[in-house]
């Protein structure tokens, strides 16, 4: 139970974090910078902190859609830097770390 409360409280703050940004301009996806989202592991496992749970990553991606982000895959990316493929506006990056 104890887990789950901290889960819910962490998951407060990083809504309120990207409600801010988004409020203040910074997540306008106005731009062709490349932007780099890494994560550890997406799961419904408790007790992992390194651990996201699933709807919480589903809603994150939700959001950047909704922000009007466009998920880019590693082709894309590679290509932009050696061949100066042109990345979309608000082009983000997925990564997973382990």
């Amino acid at each position: 139970m104890r887990e789950q409360i901290k889960q819910l409280l962490k998951n407060s703050v990083y809504r309120a974090i990207g409600e801010t940004a988004k409020g203040i301009g910074v997540v306008n996806g106005d731009d062709r910078s490349l932007r780099v989202l890494m994560y550890h592991k997406v799961n419904d496992l408790p007790g992992n902190r390194m651990s996201m749970p699933v709807s919480l990553f589903d809603e994150q991606m939700a959001q950047l859609r909704e922000f009007g982000y466009t998920v880019v895959g590693l082709d894309a990316v590679l290509a932009h830097y050696t061949d100066g493929s042109p990345l979309p506006e608000g082009a983000v990056l997925i990564t997973f770390d382990d």
